[in-house]
């Protein structure tokens, strides 16, 4: 399945990093919560997981940059936090 392989690749980024087992944790549970009501042909999952990785980062207050994360990542830093704000939207968060 692919969104099983991201959440992989979750788990990668999260360990390359160092971060706590916590920041992956939710980093996975808003991957699965954000897919429970989109599909992967509406929103790419490589980007999602990612900004699903910098928004845990965020609030577990180990703010890491997204020009960082997009560095490790492979992508566009624009892209991660135009992911964050689809994350933010899908996931029914109130700014």
């Amino acid at each position: 399945q692919l969104r099983r392989y991201y959440e992989g690749s979750i788990h990668k980024v999260c360990e390359g990093l160092q971060l706590k087992a916590a920041i992956e944790d939710i980093a996975v549970s808003y991957f699965k919560r954000f897919y429970l009501g989109w599909s992967v042909m509406d929103h790419d999952p490589a980007r999602l997981a990612a900004a699903c990785v910098y928004l845990a980062c965020k609030i577990e207050d180990r703010y890491i940059g997204a020009e960082e994360l997009a560095r490790m990542v492979g992508q566009d830093a624009r892209h991660i936090l135009g992911g964050e704000l689809a994350l933010l939207d899908g996931l029914k968060f109130d700014l």
